[in-house]
């Protein structure tokens, strides 16, 4: 309450309470809460350029459409990527830092389920150039970004987050990019600065070089954003770190593996490098000749599939190889949330919106109910016919013009 106290005046989070969830015209957002146009056009229009909400804009038709803007990835992140004077940004991330360390039993619900928001992107200079060439363009982040189709950066959310608590890291500020739509609704709104495809490209080296995770949105076609981050400031990483959450971020292909146990040192840079603690020291049994050593272990289970800790090992010990089990990639936003709702118990929220009138909310609380029926449930989320539903009703939402 005190995050939304600060972020909001009381009549935009009234407006913003009976907004609905998917994107939406000014028009019919005013119907609803019993407004003119003219009234709460602006509203949405100062909301939006605070990042408070979202707006997508359709240039060629000279449409707009509206909608609640999520907290993660959403008005968190959108409250601190610029400095500015119109929010206590000192007061706001102490807030954030209260509501992470005293609430954090509410936030789980937020990175639950199979379907995370966020994927691990390898840092390719850790992958043979072989294997590499077989990884598919959307796990590889030189790949994501050469082919977006716009560009930006802005403040790390984390590490500003961690200034304002004098806890920042010596990691680049001015760092983390938003991509293709997810660019323009930055860029428009004033949350960050365009680039241009060699000014991206340089970031994305710049994010390598500071031996930085590439953690970008969980979808294969028009990726919105792609940050950088550290193990001690990113709230994703910290949250195995610290409070031992297991899938707060979806892998990459590849996992860190011991191959060659022979040529281990146990010198630990491997593991003083990982991001969250998925390598530990063991001691071995020494080789004729030898004096009894560590060596490093890896725990596949957990680890990220980054790259950083093989570009430690200077004793070709450790590499990078491809995991046994295939990762499951959303195709495009609209498939994420649905999928995501379906994990969560929440697709019928999308479907029938229950500020909508006695009617939809019925519709909404039977369908909750059908939904959450234990064979049902086991059935729809089974990998074929989840599939399947899904494309369906992606396809029903396409015709019918909501826009994700």
């Amino acid at each position: 309450m005190e995050v939304l106290r600060i972020l909001f005046k009381p009549e935009e989070a009234e407006l913003v309470a009976r907004m609905p969830f998917t994107p939406t015209s000014a028009g019919r957002i005013a119907k609803r809460v019993g407004k003119k146009k003219t009234e709460v056009l602006p509203l949405l229009q100062a909301l939006a350029s605070r990042g408070a909400i979202v707006d997508i804009h359709d240039e060629a038709k000279g449409r707009s459409w509206y909608c609640v803007a999520p907290p993660v990835v959403g008005f968190f992140e959108f409250s601190m990527m610029r400095r500015r004077e119109d929010v206590d940004q000192k007061k706001l991330s102490e807030a954030y830092h209260r509501m992470w360390e005293d609430g954090f039993e509410s936030l789980p619900t937020l990175m639950e389920g199979q379907t995370t928001l966020g994927r691990t992107l390898v840092n390719e200079d850790s992958v043979s150039a072989e294997v590499l060439a077989e990884t598919l363009t959307w796990e590889r982040a030189t790949e994501v970004v050469s082919e977006a189709s716009d560009w930006s950066a802005s403040l790390c959310y984390c590490r500003h987050k961690a200034e304002h608590m004098g806890e920042e890291c010596e990691a680049p500020m001015d760092i983390c990019m938003a991509l293709n739509g997810g660019a323009k609704y930055v860029v428009n709104n004033g949350l960050g600065r365009r680039l241009d495809r060699k000014e991206a490209m340089d970031k994305l080296a710049q994010a390598r070089e500071s031996k930085l995770v590439h953690i970008a949105d969980n979808v294969q076609e028009k990726v919105t954003w792609l940050c950088s981050c550290c193990g001690c400031c990113c709230m994703q990483l910290r949250a195995i770190n610290e409070h031992g959450l297991e899938t707060p971020i979806r892998t990459s292909p590849f996992v860190a593996r011991v191959d060659h146990a022979d040529r281990c040192r146990g010198c630990g840079k491997c593991a003083r490098r990982c991001p969250i603690q998925a390598i530990t020291q063991k001691g071995r049994m020494p080789v004729a000749g030898e004096r009894s050593r560590l060596r490093s272990e890896v725990d596949e289970s957990v680890c990220l599939g980054c790259g950083l800790c093989a570009l430690e090992c200077r004793h070709d010990a450790l590499h990078m190889v491809e995991r046994e089990q295939t990762i499951i990639t959303p195709e495009g936003t609209l498939e994420r949330v649905l999928v995501q709702a379906l994990e969560r118990d929440k697709l019928q929220h999308l479907i029938f919106d229950d500020a909508g009138g006695l009617s939809l909310a019925v519709l909404n609380r039977l369908t909750g109910a059908v939904l959450r029926m234990p064979p049902l449930k086991r059935a729809l989320l089974g990998d074929r016919l989840r599939s399947r539903f899904i494309g369906f009703l992606a396809k029903s939402a396409k015709k019918s013009g909501a826009e994700i």
